[in-house]
């Protein structure tokens, strides 16, 4: 070896699988260590939006490589000064910030790569080059192994995506969604739509482009349904907020008030799941299908009989033909469906007295999971006529089930195109104390 890297963010790369990592904001090395050891397989220190500079960046890369991590650095600008610091400290990589143009995108590279493929400052003493242990071979290995990320976070970025991830000897590209959705107007709510087709549209370019792609995610589900769509790598959120929400949830689990017992995430789930009509057209990731029926099979049931059986339904043709029939029962011409590339339907053992019943305490807890992964629902009616049909008992056959099964109704899913609807007031009286 004959530079000091120890862990190469191009070997991450090269694994073709999907990791994760963070950003780095406090002087903590402990949580830099802590994260590795949790199965984080790299962190960037932020020195765009961190209060030190390189003299702390170093001690944060030792954390970092002490737990098998690449260590990247997120520079304050397209700086050759700041580029050159970071990677003689023993940054594995370097992420420059506001990349609008594939011109900017090539002097990043130039600047992270020494003669003759760059322009970079060489000094033989640093610790990159283990304090002049690693020889001249250092720099021809240095070029090699150095990841350059040029981080798109702009409407001009979006635009020359196509020419940035072109740029000779560019590693791979960061998506940057929170400076993107408040470029656009949007302050910052990266879930707004016209963000996340941004971000979905860039994942597709770079993918068709064989160039790796990275974002920052801050949500469980938005992280998987980024993966879903191809992400390479993702940074989920900053030491900061991940410091933040771990104490916020201490309090809310252990703080014996009815503030903390009154807001859990079940019961908010519940009150603000809404309805959606209008997805999409991307497919739910498999893992949130999965989690969504599995929490429709743990529906309660009369006598625990779990009389209810879920079909889940993604082939385009079937759902249009299941559309077709339920329209023609509805009497319109329109999409019953709304566009949703799921349906699931829920069926129902008739010889149950309590089948209705339990079909739709199913179809309670497939929305609401649905909901807490951030896919949107819609439970939509007439299956039982639909299923009635010959055309219907014609599918339930093909499909290897009971023809005499009761359609309850369908419950589709998918990513809503349009921000929920706020809830309407509950009505006065719906409660009556006795």
């Amino acid at each position: 070896m004959n530079n000091s890297v120890k862990v190469k963010f191009q070997t991450l790369l090269a694994e073709k699988k999907p990791f994760l990592g963070t950003f780095i904001q406090s002087a903590a090395p402990e949580f830099v260590e802590a994260a590795g050891y949790a199965g984080f397989r790299f962190a960037a220190v932020d020195l765009e939006h961190t209060y030190y500079g390189v003299e702390k960046t170093a001690e944060m890369i030792r954390a970092g490589e002490a737990a098998d991590m690449a260590m990247l650095a997120r520079v304050p600008a397209l700086d050759a000064i700041w580029i050159k610091k970071s990677l003689d400290l023993g940054a594995s990589g370097i992420i420059v910030p506001n990349i609008d143009t594939a011109e900017q995108a090539a002097q990043a590279v130039r600047l992270c790569r020494f003669t003759p493929e760059g322009v970079r400052g060489a000094c033989p003493g640093v610790r990159a080059n283990r304090y002049g242990a690693g020889g001249p071979e250092y720099y021809d290995q240095s070029n090699r192994d150095v990841a350059v990320m040029a981080l798109v976070e702009s409407p001009e970025g979006v635009k020359n995506f196509d020419a940035i991830v072109r740029t000779p000897g560019l590693t791979a590209v960061f998506l940057g969604p929170v400076d993107l959705s408040v470029a656009m107007g949007l302050k910052g709510n990266i879930a707004a739509p016209e963000v996340q087709e941004a971000l979905l549209d860039m994942i597709r370019r770079a993918n068709a482009a064989g160039v790796p792609v990275g974002a920052l995610g801050l949500d469980p589900g938005f992280a998987r349904r980024l993966f879903a769509q191809g992400l390479t790598f993702l940074a989920y959120g900053i030491d900061t907020i991940l410091m933040y929400q771990t104490c916020r949830n201490i309090m809310k689990s252990v703080f014996d008030g009815k503030e903390s017992r009154m807001t859990n995430e079940v019961l908010k789930t519940l009150k603000e799941r809404r309805s959606i009509r209008g997805y999409q057209p991307q497919q739910i990731a498999q893992e949130e299908l999965d989690a969504i029926l599995e929490a429709g099979t743990y529906a309660p049931s009369g006598m625990g009989k779990q009389p209810v059986t879920l079909v889940a339904v993604q082939d385009p043709e079937t759902i249009a033909q299941l559309s077709r029939m339920n329209a023609q029962i509805m009497g319109t011409a329109s999409d019953p469906f709304y566009g949703a590339p799921t349906v699931i339907l829920v069926l129902a053992d008739p010889e149950r007295p309590t089948c209705v019943e339990d079909g739709a305490l199913a179809m309670g807890n497939l929305m609401n999971a649905a909901a807490s992964l951030g896919v949107g629902s819609c439970w939509i009616h007439r299956a039982r006529e639909e299923f009635e049909s010959p055309e219907g008992k014609a599918l339930l056959k093909k499909w290897g089930l009971p023809e005499n099964l009761r359609g309850v109704g369908h419950c589709v899913l998918g990513y809503a195109a349009a921000p929920a609807p706020a809830a309407a007031p509950r009505r006065a009286g719906d409660v009556v104390l006795v």
